[in-house]
């Protein structure tokens, strides 16, 4: 269960803005949780896989920090909006977090651990050695009877029992996360991708299965698309809950019109940011469009822009 103890941890650089310190610290050093088992979570707000993880991480957090447990969050974002100081404080005080985080806007940390993926969980001993390394969502008890192992070779009395929490990890085969800019775009029907600048596009309303569409005019450039008011996006995808990463332009609330398979989206099938068949986008954040609640099928999703402008990133699937 417990990597080799030749590992050290690399020492945190380049994290700013620190939140949940306590009184009178402006930042944490690795070295200084010295005697502590820590977990290191790589993060960012608007992943879908991270926001699954939380509830774990959160509850472990709370049964285990009297016992020498410490959770550092270290913030690195995908998305420019995401290095935005206020978006990283509203989102830990929206899941929850009462452990300490800091914003990697610069990727230094992430670079020294030479991470690839959120989440990123690093589990480190008493000695800064790191014992467990877990990517992506997943393996919480075997996550948790590591905090335990951890925690017990210091000599504390640690309860066996495991957080009893819904694992929501993917375990079909769904749609692939897709990204609206050029840069990584790879799923646009037809031809795959769109160079940047902004033109005029023909909709076909049913792309091919794990494949999305454009009408109207848009604006592509590497990380995002930006839809017009009347533009329209269609997406042949499989899956139990669609997510869009979105962003209103120019501090507007912008209005989102979702269909399935042509139809106004029923209230059964609503994602959690629809009301009557409206996603209202009022921040930069991940959106949660259609909830099949308890099936995963293939649909056509469509969404036409009924107000103002607004920025897409990337969906994500559940």
């Amino acid at each position: 269960m417990l990597l080799n103890e030749n590992i050290n941890a690399p020492e945190f650089v380049g994290l700013t803005n620190w939140l949940n310190l306590k009184s009178g610290k402006s930042e944490l050093k690795l070295s200084d949780l010295r005697g502590n088992a820590v977990l290191v979570d790589f993060w960012t707000y608007t992943c879908i896989n991270c926001i699954r993880t939380l509830p774990f991480i959160t509850s472990w957090y709370e049964k285990y920090k009297d016992q020498g447990f410490v959770v550092v969050g270290v913030h690195t974002p995908e998305f420019e909006f995401e290095k935005k100081s206020k978006n990283v404080t509203s989102a830990v005080k929206r899941f929850g977090i009462n452990y300490p985080v800091a914003q990697d806007n610069n990727y230094a940390t992430w670079n020294s651990y030479a991470n690839h993926y959120w989440p990123a969980e690093y589990l480190i001993d008493t000695q800064g050695k790191i014992r467990r390394i877990h990517f992506g969502e997943g393996e919480y008890d075997k996550t948790e009877m590591t905090i335990q192992l951890l925690l017990k070779r210091t000599g504390k009395r640690v309860d066996n029992g495991l957080i009893c929490l819904p694992d929501q990890t993917p375990r079909l085969h769904l749609s692939p996360e897709t990204y609206l800019g050029s840069e990584r775009m790879a799923y646009y029907f037809p031809g795959g991708n769109v160079r940047n600048g902004t033109d005029e596009f023909d909709l076909t309303e049913y792309p091919e299965r794990d494949s999305f569409s454009l009408g109207g005019r848009w604006t592509i450039t590497e990380d995002r698309a930006t839809a017009k008011e009347g533009s329209v996006l269609t997406y042949n995808f499989y899956a139990e809950k669609v997510f869009l990463v979105m962003h209103p332009t120019g501090n507007k609330v912008a209005k989102i019109e979702v269909f399935l398979d042509n139809d106004r989206v029923a209230k059964t099938d609503w994602g959690k940011d629809v009301k009557g068949g409206v996603a209202t986008i009022n921040s930069d954040r991940l959106y949660n469009l259609i909830d099949l609640k308890g099936a995963a099928e293939n649909h056509i999703l469509k969404l036409v822009v009924a107000e103002s402008e607004v920025e897409l990133f990337a969906f994500t699937f559940g």
